[in-house]
C-alpha cells in the first residue's frame, strides 16, 4: 500500500489510511485508499463494510485497519474521534520477545483448558439429562392437555463442545399432544391437527407445562423447591433447577427447534477448527471471572459471546472460519435468512421455516466439503495465545469507540454480522434503536440483537476487564519473565485459576506435554445431541 506506514503488532490492530465514510464505503463510491481529516472509526483488518440491503463491499485486503467515518454516526466526534483513533492504533512497538512471551501464555492456556475439559462433566451432563427424561416419562398431562411421548433434547454449549465446568445445562423440551381444549392451540379456530406437537400450543399451555414439571420434578426428589426458579413470563419462558444427584444447573424450555439448529452450526464450524471452540471457553472463563456473563444483570449472554468470537475467526487478516452465509445465488443471498421470525408466535414450526433449516444446514455442509473451502483451512496459524490476545484486544477497542461515542449511538449504524462476516451498515428502519453493542443474530430474518441485554455499566465492565489485561501486556519489556506471564494470565483469569494452572503446568515439565490431547478430550466431552 502506497503512502502509508505498517506498524505490526501481536493483538493489536495496524495503522493505515484507508479513510472514508460510513455511505461512501457501504455504496461502493469510495475510493479505499482516500484520506480524509474528518473523525474515524478503526475496524479490524480485513473486515468489510455492508450496507443494509445485504450487498458487500470489500475494502479490499489491506494490511491494516479500515478507519470509516464517525461523523455521522454521532454530531460533534471530529477531532476528539480522530485521537482516539491515533491512540488506539499506535500501541507499543514490535518486540522480538513476543514470541517468547506467546510460549509460555500458550502453555497456561494449555493446562487451563486441560483442567476445564472433563470427562467426568459429560458424563454428569448426560446422567442430569438422563434422570429428567425419567421423569417425563410419568407426565401425561398438564392441566386439560393430555401428552406422550415427551422428550429432552440438549443445545446450546454442551452440544457446540465449548462449556467449561461451570456452564448449565440447556434442555428443550417437545412431545405429542393426544388432546387440548380449542383455546391451548396456536390456530385453535382450525382444531388440533394430526400429528400436533407441545411446543406448538399457546404459550399460556407452554408455561402451565412448565409449572407443573417443576413441581413434578420436586416431588420426585430430582430438585430442590428452595433453588429452583420459575422464570415464566420471561420472553421464553424458562425454570431451571440443579440436579441432586449430579449437582448440574438444569435451564429448561418448551420447544427449542431454532436453539437446537443454531446449536447444529455452531457445532458444525467447530468440527473444521477446534480453536472456535477452545477460543470460545477460554473468553466465556475470562467472562465468567469479571463477571460479564449473566443478561439479567444487564451483562451479556453466552450466545452473543459465541458470536463475538466467531466475528472475531472470520475477521482474522488470513480467516479462521468461513462467514455463514453461502455463495452467491438465488436464495443464498445477503438478505436470506433460514429462520422466518417474522411470522409471530409459532414461527419454528411453520413448514417453510423448517424447510429452511434443513435445507441450510444441508446447503452448509456441501459447501465447507468444497475442494475450495478445504483448501482454505489450516492457512491461518495463529495459536490460541494470539488469538485470545487479539480478541481481547478487539474488544477493548470495540468498547472504547463506543464510549466515545456515547449513548448507544454508534451501534444504531453498526451491527456485527456473522452472517456477512462483517461490520453491516445499519439500514435506517432498524436503526432507531441504541444498543451499547449490537450483535446480530445471523439466523433470523427479523433483525434482532443477541446483546440487547448489556447495559451501559455491563459495556464499562467489559472495557475495564479488557484494559486490565491489555496494561499487563504493554507491560511486558525487552525481557520476558514467567512472572509477568502470569500477572497477565492472573488479569485474564483470576488468581485462583492461576496458581492452579501454574501449578498444572509446572507439573508437566520434563513429561511428553501434548496439547493434541487435550483438543480430542475436548471433542469428545461435546453432546452428539443435534437437530440435524
Amino acid at each position: 500500500m502506497q503512502g502509508s506506514e505498517n506498524h505490526n503488532h501481536i493483538g493489536q490492530y495496524t495503522s493505515c489510511t484507508t479513510m472514508a465514510s460510513f455511505e461512501e464505503l457501504a455504496s461502493g463510491r469510495a475510493d479505499p485508499f482516500r484520506h480524509s481529516e474528518r473523525g474515524r472509526v478503526l475496524l479490524p483488518a480485513s473486515v468489510y463494510v455492508c450496507r443494509g440491503d445485504g450487498d458487500v463491499h470489500g475494502c479490499g485486503d489491506v494490511s491494516g485497519s479500515v478507519a470509516v467515518d464517525a461523523v455521522d454516526a454521532v454530531d460533534a466526534t471530529g477531532d476528539r474521534a480522530a485521537q482516539m483513533m491515533s491512540a488506539m492504533s499506535a500501541g507499543p512497538p514490535q518486540r522480538k520477545t513476543l514470541p517468547l512471551l506467546l510460549s509460555m501464555l500458550d502453555n497456561l492456556i494449555y493446562c487451563l483448558l486441560d483442567a476445564e475439559t472433563s470427562r467426568q462433566m459429560s458424563d454428569m451432563y448426560a446422567d442430569a439429562l438422563e434422570r429428567l427424561q425419567g421423569v417425563l416419562r410419568k407426565m401425561r398431562r398438564f392441566g386439560p392437555v393430555r401428552c406422550s411421548r415427551l422428550e429432552a433434547h440438549a443445545f446450546g454449549s454442551t452440544v457446540c463442545g465449548m462449556h467449561i465446568l461451570r456452564s448449565d445445562l440447556d434442555v428443550c423440551i417437545d412431545g405429542h399432544i393426544d388432546s387440548a381444549p380449542q383455546n391451548s392451540w396456536q390456530g385453535y379456530e382450525d382444531g388440533l391437527p394430526p400429528g400436533s406437537r407441545l411446543s406448538e400450543v399457546v404459550r399460556f399451555s407452554r408455561q402451565k407445562f412448565l409449572h407443573e414439571l417443576a413441581d413434578l420434578l420436586i416431588r420426585e426428589g430430582d430438585a430442590d423447591e428452595q433453588t429452583l426458579e420459575r422464570i415464566i413470563h420471561a420472553r421464553v419462558p424458562v425454570f431451571n433447577y440443579v440436579d441432586r444427584m449430579t449437582g448440574v444447573k438444569c435451564d429448561i424450555i418448551v420447544g427449542g427447534q431454532t436453539f437446537r439448529f443454531k446449536a447444529t452450526v455452531l457445532k458444525i464450524l467447530t468440527d473444521i477448527d477446534w480453536r472456535f471452540a477452545a477460543l470460545t471457553r477460554l473468553v466465556k472463563l475470562f467472562a465468567a471471572h469479571h463477571g460479564l456473563v449473566d443478561a439479567s444483570m444487564g451483562m451479556l449472554n453466552s450466545y452473543s459471546l459465541k458470536l463475538m468470537v466467531l466475528f472475531h475467526l472470520q475477521c482474522r487478516p488470513v480467516p479462521v472460519l468461513p462467514r455463514l452465509s453461502l455463495p452467491a445465488g438465488p436464495r443464498w443471498d445477503a438478505r436470506w435468512r433460514p429462520i422466518r421470525n417474522d411470522l409471530g408466535e409459532g414461527f419454528e414450526h411453520d413448514p417453510e421455516c423448517r424447510r429452511r433449516m434443513h435445507a441450510y444446514v444441508a446447503e452448509l455442509r456441501r459447501h465447507l466439503a468444497s475442494p475450495e473451502q478445504q483448501a482454505a483451512r489450516g492457512k491461518n496459524g495463529e495459536t490460541l495465545a494470539e488469538l485470545f490476545v487479539s480478541f481481547i484486544r478487539f474488544l477493548k477497542d470495540l468498547t472504547e469507540l463506543e464510549r466515545m461515542v456515547g449513548d448507544g449511538a454508534l451501534f444504531q449504524k453498526l451491527k456485527v454480522d456473522v452472517w456477512t462476516g462483517s461490520f453491516t451498515y445499519a439500514s435506517e428502519q432498524d436503526s432507531n434503536r441504541a444498543y451499547h453493542i449490537y450483535i446480530k443474530d445471523p439466523f433470523e430474518e427479523k433483525p434482532d440483537n443477541a446483546a440487547r441485554s448489556l447495559s451501559l455499566a455491563g459495556e464499562h465492565a467489559i472495557h475495564e476487564a479488557c484494559d486490565g489485561v491489555c496494561r499487563r501486556l504493554d507491560e511486558i519489556g525487552d525481557e520476558v519473565a514467567y512472572e509477568s506471564v502470569l500477572k497477565i494470565f492472573d488479569a485474564a483469569f483470576g488468581t485462583e485459576a492461576t496458581v492452579a494452572t501454574d501449578e498444572r503446568c509446572k507439573a508437566f515439565v520434563g513429561r511428553a506435554f501434548k496439547p493434541e490431547s487435550i483438543i480430542q478430550t475436548m471433542r469428545a466431552s461435546a453432546a452428539e445431541d443435534c437437530l440435524l
